[in-house]
């Protein structure tokens, strides 16, 4: 598994992610909203923190939105190669 942080700044950060088959993320909690841009065609197993698991279809360059609060792990059971970037709104929300 490798990560790269491509951009940290006050604003946003943006990793990208490659898991090889076999490979996981660990057990994390995203503190901040976020985007994935898939990078290839994959299936991604997420083992959720209260022991549910889903799998997610990646399609290559479509990206999907979560809000802040997801605690989970990623997997990659299927893919020869699990690739993506992960994009973090760090900036707090205007309050209204």
């Amino acid at each position: 598994m490798s990560s790269e942080v491509q951009i940290d700044n006050p604003e946003v950060r943006a990793t990208r992610w490659t898991l090889a088959q076999g490979e996981e993320t660990g057990q994390h909690r995203h503190e901040y909203d976020y985007v994935v841009v898939p990078l290839a065609v994959a299936r991604m197993q997420v083992h959720h923190a209260d022991g549910t698991k889903t799998t997610s279809e990646l399609a290559t360059g479509e990206s999907y939105y979560k809000p802040a609060g997801a605690e989970h792990n990623v997997r990659n059971e299927d893919a020869e190669v699990l690739d993506f970037v992960e994009v973090e709104i760090v900036r707090p929300r205007p309050q209204a």
